[in-house]
């Protein structure tokens, strides 16, 4: 399956994704955070791309460029600037990167390198550096795809860029005042070790044993610092919603 990352003639409501702006249905109760490893920068895009996201956003970042927090972003329930269509920034599929550095303007200056939007391509990504017409939007990524043309450019993306380690199952629920700590044992540890492993394979590379030691504890606190909880350690009523467990 190819993504044909210059095609315009669909809307992502088109593609799939569910209503835009001004309702942004599409993105509700789908926006998640992931953050670039080295700048730290927080991106708020749809859950379908975000391990997508993540993994491109390192890989930018370890070839030296990159984001700057307070110049970066991605969802925002809003039309195109001077429009009433809506920015696919309303769905969570469109990242803004340095905006600062790579403005939207008539001109070709910008501090993008031309090996990231070529990279991100790859993988579903078009890029405003590539508009016609008499503007550029050259700190613009919007992913061009379908929700399954997002799943199987994740899938290469991850074997690509990070190897891949299979799938893991699907955990079941959890009851929501159980409470997981370094030291605990059993299924409720294997449910959270299976789904750490199912939905951020970037940084949980867990063996699903029931065993609640370090690398577990590590790896929660990652995953409680990336969604913006409280980083404890602890396996709670917060974090089990947040993964979906509770």
């Amino acid at each position: 399956m190819t993504v044909n990352v210059r095609d315009y003639s669909k809307t992502a409501a088109q593609r799939g994704w569910g209503a835009g702006w001004p309702s942004c249905a599409g993105a509700s109760g789908n926006i998640v955070t992931v953050t670039a490893d080295r700048s730290g920068a927080r991106l708020n895009v749809h859950r379908r791309i975000s391990v997508l996201v993540d993994a491109l956003a390192d890989w930018t970042e370890a070839q030296g460029y990159l984001a700057k927090p307070a110049q970066t972003g991605a969802y925002n329930c809003r039309a195109i600037a001077g429009t009433n269509t809506s920015s696919n920034h309303a769905w969570g599929l469109a990242v803004d990167w340095n905006w600062n550095d790579n403005p939207y303007s008539t001109s070709s200056v910008h501090a993008m390198p031309d090996w990231m939007p070529a990279m991100w391509s790859r993988y579903g990504f078009g890029w405003g550096g590539w508009y016609t017409g008499g503007k550029r939007d050259w700190m613009h990524l919007e992913f061009m795809g379908t929700p399954a043309d997002a799943d199987e450019c994740t899938a290469r993306a991850l074997a690509d860029l990070r190897g891949s380690g299979g799938t893991t199952p699907a955990a079941p629920a959890v009851p929501s005042s159980t409470l997981l700590r370094q030291g605990s044992t059993g299924d409720a540890v294997k449910a959270v070790q299976a789904r750490l492993n199912r939905d951020y394979p970037l940084y949980s590379h867990l063996a699903v044993d029931g065993v609640f030691g370090p690398a577990t504890d590590a790896t929660v606190r990652e995953f409680q610092r990336r969604a913006g909880l409280v980083v404890d350690g602890i396996v709670g009523p917060a974090t089990l919603a947040k993964l979906g467990l509770a």
